[in-house]
């Protein structure tokens, strides 16, 4: 491996990143382990980040992806606020993407619920991140903080000796 590839091994649960072992998991709330239920509905992503179709999330995509984008994010808004704890401190973009089943959206009681099957879409938005959650909507939970933030060093520094950063996922 390259020094500027990161491999993930989903069966092992196990991700090198630039020689080095990093800590991870790739838990996903979903009907196949039955930890997502009807009316706890999630849309998929679409190319351009917008929500798409609802459905239940799947793991991380198997295959060759590249890191796109390394996002900063505070741990509050300027107001004080908190952000988003999926994203702090770093989000780490891809371009992975796969094809989902999706369903579709129906309201039963004001309340919105995953409803009968309707073809599939392409689900992205895809990454790596850090999380206090058990669980993920597909992406690569880096388990410790420290770790992302090493990454994240080694990914701009390979950028800066103009690199690709390529991710497989087996």
């Amino acid at each position: 491996m390259s020094k500027s590839q990161i491999c993930f091994d989903k069966k092992a649960v196990k991700m090198t990143a630039f020689g080095r072992d990093i800590t991870v998991t790739n838990n996903v709330r979903n009907e196949l382990n039955g930890l997502r239920t009807s009316s706890e509905v999630v849309f998929s992503t679409t190319q351009s980040g917008a929500n798409g179709k609802p459905y239940y999330p799947r793991q991380f995509p198997a295959g060759q992806w590249y890191i796109t984008d390394v996002v900063a994010h505070d741990k509050k808004k300027a107001d004080g606020t908190p952000t988003e704890p999926y994203l702090y401190p770093f989000f780490l973009a891809t371009n992975a993407h796969q094809t989902v089943p999706v369903y579709k959206l129906e309201i039963v009681n004001d309340k919105q619920k995953i409803g009968a099957p309707d073809g599939t879409a392409e689900d992205w938005g895809y990454g790596l991140h850090h999380s206090t959650s058990s669980t993920t909507l597909g992406c690569i939970k880096i388990v410790k903080q420290d770790d992302l933030r090493w990454l994240v060093d080694q990914i701009k520094a390979a950028w800066h000796d103009n690199q690709i950063v390529r991710m497989e996922v087996i």
